[in-house]
């Protein structure tokens, strides 16, 4: 099994080439502007959480520290999980999460691509399957004022020796409000490698290839496109894997996420894995919610 290189940190792809990074944006797109018109974006990040884990719904068998299932009359041994997710934020899991219930391949808390409002500074937080409180993973995050964030819940539970291993990504969605906003009349679009056994894919739009040798828990750089109707196609070893259809609406910027095992043709399979798909976010455009975490 592997990891992703530095826990929470994602790898920002130029053409074909990648550097370590955070966030979408290259480093010629400068954060000056963070003195937001949003009155709270000086005290106040935001966050939302997504649960790609593809083999969330496996068996409890399965899982490190787990035993077999136990016989039910009427019922079979081999039983699989619920898919989703729990997040707890600057607290220890109690069976009360920050954000709970987060389903494959969903983001949270939702809806409408929604983020939580939380006092910006450092935070302990840990994920655990829904209902639940023994962690799956726990990580720190330091949150700065006026930021948006997206945490993905990546890879596998229980990897095979060439699969990525569960293992938080964060992104830096953007720095301020007004940075989420593209040009006028125009969208953004950026992409993200969230397939643990997928390997380097190429990401073609329309027939034409505009990312190569994408690695697991890559972050493109927002693209700036007319809004329109594209065709995204996933190719490995050049042959196409994933193939899906995206409206883009103008003044709106969006993140695709590549997801789900290689390999496996339904969703789930028997076992409770997940196959290939995509899943997409807009991504800022929303205020930050009311609700503010003080626990």
């Amino acid at each position: 099994m592997k990891g992703a290189g530095a826990v929470g940190i994602a790898g920002v792809i130029g053409g074909s080439s990648s550097v370590m990074a955070s966030e979408h944006d290259d480093e010629d797109n400068e954060t000056d502007d963070r003195n937001d018109t949003n009155e709270h974006e000086d005290e106040f990040a935001a966050v939302r959480v997504g649960n790609l884990a593809p083999d969330i719904a496996m068996d409890d068998a399965d899982l490190p520290g787990r035993g077999p299932p136990m016989d039910t009359p009427g019922r079979p041994a081999q039983r699989l999980r619920s898919t989703a997710l729990d997040l707890y934020v600057g607290k220890v899991p109690d069976g009360n999460p920050t954000i709970g219930g987060i389903e494959y391949p969903q983001f949270g808390p939702g809806p409408a691509d929604s983020y939580l409002q939380v006092p910006a500074r450092e935070y302990d937080i840990a994920v655990t399957l829904t209902g639940d409180t023994e962690p799956l993973l726990e990580e720190t995050i330091d949150v700065e004022p006026g930021y948006r964030y997206t945490a993905l819940a990546a890879g596998r539970l229980s990897p095979d020796d060439d699969d990525f291993e569960f293992q938080p990504i964060i992104i830096e969605d953007a720095a301020s409000r007004e940075e989420t906003i593209p040009a006028e009349g125009m969208a953004e679009a950026s992409f993200v490698h969230a397939s643990p056994n997928a390997g380097p894919v190429d990401i073609a739009i329309d027939g034409v290839t505009a990312l190569e040798d994408v690695e697991f828990g890559d972050v493109s750089p927002y693209q700036t496109v007319p809004p329109n109707e594209y065709e995204v196609e996933i190719l490995s070893d050049g042959d196409v894997v994933l193939s899906l259809t995206r409206e883009l609406i103008s003044d709106t910027r969006i993140t695709f996420y590549v997801t789900g095992l290689a390999g496996v043709d339904e969703f789930p399979d028997e076992d409770g894995r997940f196959g290939l798909s995509g899943v997409a976010t807009v991504d800022g455009l929303n205020p930050l919610p009311e609700q503010v975490l003080t626990r």
